[in-house]
């Protein structure tokens, strides 16, 4: 099992996470606690581009709001 603390927004993090889902090499489920805000719709783009993610879990503690997903449509995932 292996863990990844980080913040999804920072510069780099999907740079990171890519080079970790290639070390381990397996099905990866993606865990979002307090995964609110732009923060859920980052956490589904990351489902939705990385393959070796198989599942998807939102742990929220609060809801989405318009701004919030304003604020999603500028994050630039790689493609």
């Amino acid at each position: 099992v292996h863990y990844l603390c980080a913040d999804m927004l920072s510069p780099g993090f999907f740079d990171t996470l890519a080079t970790l889902l290639q070390e381990v090499g397996l099905p990866v489920v993606l865990l979002g606690m307090h995964c609110c805000g732009a923060l859920s719709v980052v956490a589904t783009q990351i489902y939705q581009t990385m393959p070796q993610c198989i599942a998807l879990v939102l742990c929220p503690c609060c809801s989405l709001r318009n701004l919030d997903l304003k604020r999603a449509d500028r994050l630039q995932l790689p493609q």
